[in-house]
């Protein structure tokens, strides 16, 4: 069933754009990652300097160079045996001729879509709850009582399972080696894990905002860690925006060492 609010934002969301921020962003990533793939693709293909003296062919080439690009794609040869035919990759070129498989399979536009309908209205609803009583759970303050979960990502999160961006889907699958960032790394725990994704505002390393509450949502490389904020800036302090001053949702990105970017809603962030 979908909300008079969600209704609400997505005729607000197609007012100011012909599509929405989300298809937008996965345009982008997937535009982005084919090229990098062709590249590698055209490499591939390239017979080395010295194949006709080991008296190599093309097909023995491609078989040695079958093991990297399964482990770009985190396949290991045992789960590529077992994998749908569609999604196999038995030679280089396949990942160009199976292309729009593979994107779905594999995340290659920046999302991950895993989940029935169902599912995600089940599980978001109950990720809804656990943040909302928990916060509620935490502060007195006034504007608590008022306070309702952002509406732009909870239309996000009824579109989609994940919002991971650009890069190799082996990057991205274990932390300890990951190298790009995960702003939203998906709903996979119940209304009682939701409240163990809170933050606790002075645990926060953000100088110069004031923090009523919010949850940890993703994480990146060299401890990037990102959040959903109720915050403002802090009196008296410089602002980039007028709109600073206001207390909001926040989307946060703190990338340790270099910095903290902040975006004022979901478009901001997937512009």
């Amino acid at each position: 069933m979908v909300s008079n609010l969600e209704r609400r934002l997505n005729k607000s969301f197609l007012s100011h754009f012909p599509i929405t921020a989300e298809p937008i962003l996965r345009w982008r990533v997937v535009q982005h990652s084919r090229e990098a793939y062709a590249k590698l693709v055209e490499l591939a293909g390239s017979p080395e300097s010295d194949a006709e003296e080991d008296d190599e062919t093309p097909e023995d080439l491609a078989a040695e160079r079958l093991p990297f690009f399964l482990k770009l794609f985190n396949i290991s040869e045992s789960e590529h045996e077992a994998m749908n035919p569609d999604h196999r990759i038995n030679t280089s070129a396949d990942i160009l001729t199976k292309w729009p498989k593979l994107v779905r399979a594999f995340g290659l536009d920046g999302v991950t879509e895993e989940k029935t309908s169902e599912e995600r209205e089940r599980d978001r609803a109950a990720f809804k709850e656990g943040i909302m009583t928990g916060l509620e759970g935490r502060s007195d303050n006034e504007l608590m009582a008022g306070l309702e979960f952002p509406g732009d990502f909870w239309v996000l999160m009824g579109q989609v399972d994940s919002l991971h961006g650009h890069g190799w889907p082996n990057y991205r699958a274990h932390e300890w080696r990951q190298q790009q960032t995960i702003f939203w790394s998906g709903i996979e725990c119940s209304e009682l894990g939701a409240k163990h994704s809170l933050v606790y505002p002075d645990e926060l390393p953000l100088s110069g905002w004031e923090v009523l509450g919010g949850w940890e949502c993703g994480y990146g490389r060299e401890n990037t860690t990102c959040y959903v904020l109720y915050c403002r800036r802090e009196d008296g302090l410089p602002c980039e925006k007028e709109s600073d001053t206001n207390w909001h949702w926040r989307y946060v990105v703190d990338i340790n060492q270099n910095g903290v970017e902040f975006f004022d809603d979901v478009i901001e962030l997937l512009a």
